[in-house]
């Protein structure tokens, strides 16, 4: 299999250390044909945070981009037109991710109808909420309804792949082809924290077929 080249974005707005944990992660990674874009849109860092981005920066271990606006999907759109990869893959500035993940997502597209992945999120909060111990082979159909599919899509849960209407923002890729050779975007009329602002674009790029 001929290994993709992947763009991996990390918009971010007001982190710090979680921040630089979050990169590290990335930069620990089993799969070694990336690269890393930062599009910071944080006013002011802690002298720490900027020590370790300007050190990861100069050492062309990442790309740092800072843009004096706050807007996610704004920020995503900046990434992906200064992307390389054939595949862009999104994070959030706040997730750990084990060293194959990369590895993960880039095996789904050796089949070539694959345009998107969606990945599970092991959500701190829904877990502590719920039974640890829950196991959910197959969504139900209401997972693929656009009008509720928020409501039953539980990545958290899931344990097996399968089509999903929808991914979340925080483990997400897509062939960077649906972006030019379809024009879709996210939709920057989104703002403040951008609620659901994934699934709008999912959506969307689903429609091209």
């Amino acid at each position: 299999m001929t290994l993709p080249f992947i763009s991996v974005l990390i918009p971010t707005y007001g982190r710090e250390k979680v921040l630089c944990d979050t990169i590290t992660d990335v930069l620990n990674q089993t799969y070694d044909h990336y690269e890393v874009i930062e599009v910071d849109q944080t006013t002011h860092h802690e002298a720490e945070t900027i020590a370790y981005l300007d050190a990861k920066a100069n050492a062309e271990q990442i790309q740092w981009y800072q843009v004096p606006w706050a807007s996610l999907p704004g920020a995503r759109n900046y990434g992906v037109r200064r992307a390389k990869g054939e595949i862009v893959l999104f994070i959030d500035d706040d997730v750990q991710i084990t060293p194959d993940f990369l590895t993960a997502h880039a095996k789904n597209f050796a089949n070539p109808e694959v345009g998107a992945v969606a990945g599970r999120v092991f959500d701190r909060m829904k877990l502590s909420d719920l039974d640890p111990n829950l196991q959910i082979e197959y969504l139900p159909p209401q997972a693929m309804d656009p009008g509720i599919a928020w409501y039953h899509l539980n990545l958290v849960h899931t344990i097996k792949p399968q089509q999903v209407i929808t991914a979340r923002g925080c483990n997400m890729s897509f062939r960077r082809v649906l972006f030019d050779t379809h024009n879709i975007w996210f939709d920057e009329r989104f703002q403040g924290s951008a609620v659901r602002e994934e699934s709008d674009f999912c959506l969307r790029i689903r429609r091209t077929g």
